[in-house]
């Protein structure tokens, strides 16, 4: 639900590469979630972790698009998930 970080949903792109009809962006995702994200509550906090977008050319044309993010690191930081180094054995 990206209307739960919008107005403050940014990801600039830090690295651009291309080989052939495939493009790979790189950069951070950063936002506020202000509202219910995915069925958890809004925890009102910042996030920022790193993305990467892959997709394939044909033709001038997008055919093709996947996107990879670091959402562990996101939920770690909205409180959702509990960070592995703060666990007890």
């Amino acid at each position: 639900n990206v209307s739960a970080v919008e107005p403050t949903l940014a990801a600039p792109v830090e690295k651009f590469i291309v080989q052939g009809s495939t493009v790979v962006t790189m950069g951070r995702i950063t936002g506020t979630i202000t509202a219910e994200f995915f069925g958890q509550p809004a925890p009102n906090k910042a996030f920022d972790c790193m993305y990467a977008q892959v997709a394939i050319v044909r033709n001038g044309k997008i055919v093709y698009v996947r996107d990879h993010w670091d959402s562990a690191t996101m939920m770690r930081q909205m409180g959702w998930l509990q960070d592995p180094s703060e666990t007890t054995s």
